[in-house]
């Protein structure tokens, strides 16, 4: 074999040595994303349940102001001093 063939049989396995280590880096890191994306699933499932249950609060919150709004309570029976009403044009609604 002449020492052209060797140096670059020599190069190609050079090469093809580089070629494999570049795809394991590859083959990690797509491993590691496809981790990221399960987490990143994972997370926004607990945000979105964390959203409906703020979202149940608040529906009761309203509830209960709706409720509170329409009774008509006796100002004397109250333990503190009630607020004057507001005029029907001031009022703010939820």
């Amino acid at each position: 074999m002449s020492d052209l063939n060797k140096l670059l049989l020599s190069d190609v396995f050079d090469l093809l040595s580089d070629y494999a280590d570049i795809r394991d880096e590859l083959d990690d890191a797509l491993t590691e994303i496809r981790i990221l994306c399960d987490e990143m699933e994972l997370a926004m499932s607990d945000i979105s349940d964390e959203l409906d249950r703020v979202e149940d609060h608040i529906s009761g919150c309203s509830r209960r102001l709706r409720k509170f709004r329409e009774m008509d309570p006796v100002k004397d029976e109250l333990p503190f001093k009630a607020a004057p009403a507001l005029p029907p044009d001031k009022k703010g609604g939820i």
